[in-house]
């Protein structure tokens, strides 16, 4: 279960910064 959860959370920041304004994105660790 951890390992399914540990998958998706990458994927999640990813959508989350696609959504971001290049700004936001820019200065964004996980980008």
């Amino acid at each position: 279960m951890f390992a399914i959860i540990s998958l998706l959370i990458p994927i999640l920041c990813k959508l989350i910064i696609d959504f971001e304004p290049p700004s936001i994105s820019g200065i964004n660790p996980f980008s």
